[in-house]
């Protein structure tokens, strides 16, 4: 498996080595949008938990989401933090912006529209589960969720089960909800 590591990415020098332990080989480029590629098809966005928080805050997360949609097959978003490192982050935002529990959930969902969302407590279990997912990605064992809509509602609600596409449809017309925030 070809892995390529963004060379602006601070953890590569420890993935490199990951790699090199797994027997992949790993190369670090400046990639156009995610933090790490494997095989040209599976690309995995990689935040710390204050890093995440600053970029919903930002919305720079929602413009590197949607390129790096719009670039590869599969795509994940890895979220990094104990529960500990959750709430200095949020202790932090707080000290200079709004930011609560509401807003990151709402993020959270608007994002699991598009890509599905990994979460691990610390550096080295979130570049094993990469390695992980991405092999079974590829494998074609596991998926991404299908985009069926412009509309991120009518996608999170066509995840539930005895929810069709057609069904969410209709919901979101008959309600007149365009945004996951509407729900």
């Amino acid at each position: 498996m070809e892995i390529l590591i963004d060379t602006r990415e601070p953890k590569n020098r420890k993935f490199n080595a990951l790699c090199t332990y797994k027997e992949h080989e790993g190369a670090m480029v400046q990639l156009e949008s995610g933090d790490y590629v494997f095989d040209d098809e599976v690309a995995f966005e990689y935040k710390t938990i204050s890093d995440f928080i600053n970029s919903v805050i930002n919305k720079r997360i929602f413009k590197q989401i949607t390129k790096q949609v719009d670039s590869y097959k599969y795509n994940y978003l890895i979220i990094v933090g104990n529960e500990r490192d959750k709430i200095d982050a949020f202790i932090e935002a707080n000290q200079y912006t709004r930011f609560n529990r509401k807003r990151y959930d709402h993020a959270i969902m608007d994002l699991s529209s598009y890509v599905s969302i990994v979460y691990a407590d610390y550096e080295i279990e979130a570049l094993e589960k990469m390695l992980y997912i991405a092999e079974k990605t590829l494998k074609n064992k596991v998926t991404k969720p299908v985009k069926v809509s412009k509309n991120p509602v009518v996608n999170y609600l066509s995840c539930i089960d005895h929810i069709n596409t057609i069904t969410a449809s209709r919901i979101v017309h008959e309600l007149s909800i365009t945004t996951l925030n509407e729900l």
